[in-house]
């Protein structure tokens, strides 16, 4: 429905009909315009919009909202880490690990290299080493416990429980807001004086633990064969059916792939940080360029469509072969001669050989261009 805003000096109106791109920028640009004046009001607005108006503006973990709304071992509690965030919360389960008997006949952890928990200890502190953990005391275990998990849920190794980080003093003074008959912004969020049942649904199932989500929510549209030699550009050399079909081959299967491509002598192609066994890696590269968002969509119908076109006016375009929409949630892909050479190529059998596609759909939705969507 359309939207009047009158801030002040400020007058915004949204029509009908706007989509989550548009609407992203419209409240990125309404916001930057109110901080000149208010401060708090931009805490107020970046949570009440995405929340009340069902807009995803800003990546905000849901740990962090029950952290704010009920505290810290609230927002840290496994059976809420295992419902919103079940890879995360998989991996500190590993610590402490169970004690087992060493060489010398003392009781020692049982830590092993190149695997968690030990590589999820070298990600807080690259310098310890295994036989530094062997004898650690409870006290110590637990200390560690907790830089492990402020780490890897809210990214910060200082504990939560020692003081109140500015920012979040900031943003948790936004809930106390009063909206509506005395009732605060914090009070809509509670269900029997806990906030984790509301936010809990709002975000579990919505993290990426496999790419198979992301595939079941991509569409391609159907090409049909009898229209084909009336659409500008037509080829009668190419088979445009078997090229979108063969288009979500490729497609499917480098998104099963771990981590960014390398070449075939180990070296780097793209400069991005990223681990080699990373299953989710080019998922969430992907699902980012098609949604803006590295999470799922908040509608569960919600798909990320593929169309297939034989021309593009754009010169740009037809040298790339692939146009991101992440207002639209779409994807355009141009077949014609140039880009049909990569789409025929046939799938090796090596699952971990990069291909001429891999580069290809890489190059266009990687770390170094998601900046720059529908551009050059």
């Amino acid at each position: 429905m359309p939207l009047n805003l009158i801030i002040g000096s400020i007058d915004a109106t949204i029509g009908y009909g706007v989509g989550d791109g548009p609407m992203r920028s419209f409240w990125g640009t309404l916001i930057t315009m109110i901080t000149q004046h208010s401060g708090h009001w931009q805490l107020i607005l970046i949570i009440r919009t995405g929340f009340i108006l069902g807009m995803e503006l800003l990546p905000i973990s849901p740990h962090l909202l029950v952290y704010l709304l009920d505290g810290y071992e609230d927002s840290i509690a496994q059976p809420f880490l295992d419902a919103t965030s079940p890879m995360t919360s998989q991996r500190l389960r590993s610590w402490p690990p169970p004690s087992v008997i060493g060489p010398s006949g003392r009781r020692e952890l049982s830590i092993a290299p190149a695997c968690d928990p030990y590589s999820l200890i070298l990600e807080v502190d690259g310098t310890i080493q295994i036989n530094q953990l062997h004898y650690l005391s409870e006290a110590a275990q637990m200390d560690l416990g907790q830089r492990l998990i402020c780490h890897m849920v809210f990214g910060n190794e200082i504990p939560l429980t020692h003081r109140l980080h500015t920012v979040y003093s900031a943003l948790e003074s936004a809930f106390q807001y009063v909206i509506h008959n005395n009732m605060k912004f914090c009070d809509y969020f509670h269900v029997d004086s806990s906030a984790q049942p509301i936010l809990q649904e709002m975000f579990a199932g919505r993290i990426l633990t496999s790419p198979q989500q992301v595939i079941n929510i991509i569409c391609p549209e159907p090409i049909t064969s009898y229209s084909l030699p009336l659409r500008q550009g037509y080829n009668p050399n190419l088979d445009y059916v078997t090229l979108a079909g063969q288009f979500m081959v490729h497609l499917n299967r480098y998104l099963h792939g771990q981590g960014t491509p390398h070449a075939a002598d180990g070296s780097m192609l793209f400069e991005e940080d990223s681990s080699s066994d990373d299953v989710v890696y080019r998922s969430c590269l992907f699902l980012r360029s098609a949604t803006a968002h590295e999470v799922l969509p908040v509608d569960a119908t919600q798909h990320i469509k593929i169309k297939f076109d034989m021309y593009w006016e754009h010169s740009w375009g037809r040298t790339v072969g692939i146009h991101t929409h992440t207002c639209f949630y779409k994807l355009d892909v141009l077949l014609d001669e140039a880009t049909a050479s990569i789409i025929s190529q046939a799938i090796p059998e090596d699952d971990f050989q990069t291909t001429d596609f891999d580069q290809w759909i890489h190059s266009n939705i990687g770390e170094n261009s998601s900046n720059s969507y529908n551009q050059v």
